[in-house]
């Protein structure tokens, strides 16, 4: 799986509102430079990794 079928995938998944995680994503893709049609699960793990570490930094300068 890949692309636009891992992303609806990975949507689907979260049960949230789809259209801002969608939006997000599109948007953290777009900050890399990757495609959604040719993203891979690896790419879309280190996408998601630095994205987690980055909200957890944010996170630790507001304490």
């Amino acid at each position: 799986m890949k692309g636009n079928e891992l992303l609806q995938e990975l949507i689907k998944s979260t049960h949230l509102p789809s259209h801002l995680i969608q939006d997000e994503l599109l948007r953290l893709l777009q900050k890399k430079g990757l495609s959604a049609e040719e993203i891979s699960l690896e790419d879309l793990r280190n996408l998601l990794s630095d994205y987690l570490q980055d909200v957890l930094l944010e996170a630790k300068s507001h304490l």
